[in-house]
């Protein structure tokens, strides 16, 4: 399963079926534990990791958990954002303006 695919279900989720994040975020991590299911883009416990996060109110969006899942595979230290809320406490720098 692509990353953008698992943006899309998560926007129709949130825009058309109007559920919350917190139950987008518990849906698309209990799909991402099945056995059948493999993130193509990134290691999958990775994403999944991430995306319990927000399921946890940990981090806002599926989209941020997306990005964080991302910067971990990269090893990426720091991120740029716009949003001042991004999750800093899994040891990177945000620097936002």
């Amino acid at each position: 399963m692509s990353i953008t695919v698992l943006l899309e279900t998560a926007w129709v989720l949130r825009h058309v079926n109007v559920y919350d994040a917190t139950a987008i975020a518990s849906a698309i991590h209990d799909l991402l534990g099945r056995e059948s299911i493999e993130v193509v883009e990134r290691p999958t416990e990775v994403v999944r990791a991430m995306v319990g996060r927000g399921r946890d109110r940990h981090i806002l969006s599926i989209g941020d958990a997306m990005i964080a899942a991302g910067m971990i595979h990269a090893g990426s230290g720091t991120i740029y954002s716009l949003d001042r809320r991004f999750p800093s406490d899994l040891g990177w720098a945000v620097i936002a303006p």
